[in-house]
């Protein structure tokens, strides 16, 4: 299941995913989705006057989430982009934490994507094969190479021998911090508003 990354402090309760998404627009400061997550990664927002940081407005979104399992996923492995730092990798260790998950490992999305992708090239006849990943997420865009291989896992029986997919990372990936489903809805919106307000008039602000 799948979400938008989104908190609303409009109401008195609060409210995740697409229903704090539908805040945005009356209250736009009392919500907070991932590109303005990323503007105060060193400062707190302030909401009806406390303090809050990055990491905790994740760990609440991280918590609401925990509600989907029948039972709390002990330990966790969190996907990242390539192009995340190792404060960005941190914070999210330190939301987990909050969140009161024990976090396996962090993988880079793009190893994540191929892994899946790896069974097609192990139900096929080549021995090795590349090929270019793209991700575009709500607020990035990113490019990665990949390269397939086999490798055969050795046991002491040879019943007990397998064939497995070797994947890796060719190169640094590409990014684009500009570029994202999030950001194109915008600027579909934007206009949107701007052919409106051409025909009837400037909305006032």
């Amino acid at each position: 299941r799948s979400t938008a990354t989104a908190v609303s402090f409009a109401h008195d309760v609060r409210a995740f995913g697409s229903q704090a998404l539908s805040d945005a627009s009356r209250k736009p400061s009392k919500v907070f989705s991932g590109p303005e997550i990323a503007h105060f990664e060193s400062t707190p927002a302030v909401v009806n006057g406390t303090l809050l940081r990055a990491e905790e407005l994740v760990a609440q979104s991280l918590r609401n989430a925990k509600v989907w399992v029948p039972r709390s996923p002990r330990p966790v492995v969190f996907t990242v982009p390539a192009s995340a730092g190792q404060r960005q990798r941190r914070a999210l260790l330190h939301a987990a934490e909050l969140a009161g998950l024990r976090v396996d490992g962090l993988v880079t999305e793009a190893v994540a994507a191929a892994v899946i992708r790896s069974q097609d090239f192990l139900a096929s006849t080549e021995r090795t094969r590349t090929e270019v990943i793209v991700d575009v997420g709500a607020g990035h865009t990113e490019m990665c190479k990949v390269r397939f291989g086999r490798e055969e896992t050795r046991g002491l029986l040879r019943s007990s021998r397998r064939l497995i997919a070797d994947v890796s990372l060719v190169g640094p990936c590409v990014s684009d911090e500009t570029a994202g489903t999030l950001l194109m809805d915008r600027r579909l919106a934007e206009a949107a508003l701007r052919s409106f307000e051409s025909k009837h008039g400037e909305i006032p602000k």
